[in-house]
This record gives structure tokens, sequence and C-alpha cells, in this order.
């Protein structure tokens, strides 16, 4: 549906990974994919696409605060909050809310024990290669990946006629992100909507199918996935470039 069955996505890594693993990022997918088609920000669908992605809040984050900044705009011209940004608090509150009957006392026993950075669960190009580094994320590592995380964005601003789209801003989460897997990147399958941003994933996988294939359980060798995300965002660079 989302890449109207293009078969090439079949050969994409992550999506093998993704679903043969048994995760949850199709809802991160499902919801960038329906917030992309529907950014007006009184249209209440992206809103409620949108909310899907806080299922799995580490895929909601850059696109939420695309959507605020989206939304504060329309505030200031408007003088009310959009229909988008309501629809958004529903969905989320119907996500979250009926956790609160179960388990009171839920999101301070998910904060109370954070899962410290490894090899296997970083995807991200930029704090997997920092942790070669900087193997205890001591303060230095968090200063360096904030400040070349703040670096890259003022490129691709600089790069991108200085702006930063929503596709921009999804890519480049995924490059400095600490807190994405190799089978999150799914989530940018709505993003590989022309054919050489498609064929760029594709290709860029191929070191994530040998892996997978031959190299499983070396925690070090999943090094292999943190090329696709740079790799599409060159590719978006360079279709702005030649447009």
């Amino acid at each position: 549906l989302i890449t109207k069955a293009n078969p090439l996505v079949l050969l994409f890594a992550p999506v093998f990974g993704h679903f043969a693993g048994g995760q949850s990022s199709v809802f991160g997918m499902l919801g960038l994919w329906g917030y992309r088609k529907h950014l007006e920000t009184d249209n209440p669908s992206g809103g409620i696409y949108l909310g899907l992605t806080m299922l799995k809040p580490q895929l909601g984050i850059v696109p939420l605060v695309f959507a605020v900044i989206q939304w504060w705009k329309a505030f200031r011209t408007q003088k009310r909050i959009p229909r988008q940004a309501w629809a958004f608090a529903i969905t989320t509150a119907i996500i979250y809310l009926p956790g609160f009957l179960i388990m009171p006392d839920w999101p301070a026993r998910w904060l109370s024990s954070p899962r410290p950075l490894f090899e296997r669960a970083l995807s991200g190009f930029v704090p997997r290669t920092l942790l070669y580094f900087f193997p205890n994320q001591t303060n230095g590592y968090w200063l360096i990946l904030v400040a070349l995380g703040l670096l890259l964005l003022l490129g691709i601003w600089h790069l991108y006629r200085k702006q930063i789209t929503l596709d921009l801003a999804v890519l480049w989460s995924f490059i400095v992100n600490p807190l994405v897997h190799d089978y999150d990147l799914i989530q940018l399958v709505p993003l590989l909507d022309t054919p050489k941003r498609m064929l760029t994933a594709v290709l860029l996988s191929i070191p994530g199918w040998l892996v997978i294939l031959f190299a499983y359980t070396s925690n070090t060798a999943w090094y292999a996935f943190s090329i696709i995300a740079p790799g599409v965002l060159g590719m978006v660079l360079w279709e702005q470039g030649k447009s």
C-alpha cells in the first residue's frame, strides 16, 4: 500500500528484520506515512496517524516536534488550536490512558530501568561510531553527540535552501538518535517514494542482508545498518540539487 506494490521494498533488509523479529515499529511506519499524506494543520487525519507513532515514542518524537512547529505557526495566524493537534491529543490519550487503569505507576517503572547503549541496539551512524571512542558513554560522549547532531542539522538546513522538511528531519534523526534499532529503519519506507531513493535504500541494505544471513550473532557486524539513513539523506539532497 505504501510503496504502491513496488516489490523492491521486500529487498529492503530492515523490512525483513522487522517482521521476522515480530517488532512494533510498523506503527511508526504507518503513522509517518499517514501524517506525511495529511500535513495540513486542519486535517484531523494527520493528527490521528501522528498519534500512532507514539506507540513507539522514539519513532514519534521528531515527527511530533515537526508537527508542533507547524501547529504553532497556524495558531499564530488563525488564533486557535488546529484540529490536527486536537486529533493527535485524543489519539494519544486513547493509546496511553488505559495503561494507568492496569498499572498506575507504569511511567515510573519504565523510566527507572533505562536500557544501556550497546552495539547491537544502535543503528544511528553518529552514536554508533562514537561508541567506539567512548565505550562507557561518559559526558564527553553525549556532548559530542549533541554537537555533531546540531552541526549536521545546520548543514542539512543550509544545503536544502535553508529549510527542514519532514523527510529531512526524520532522516536526520535516524543518523543521530541513539534509541533506534536496525528494524526501526522500516519507518523510512514512506520516504522511498522515488525510484532513486528506493534503489539507494535497497542497495545500502545489502550489507545488512549479509549480516542477517551470515553474522547474526556478531554485534559489531550490525554496524552495516548505520549506513542506510546517511545514504538516503544524500540521495534526497542530491535530488534537491538536481531540481
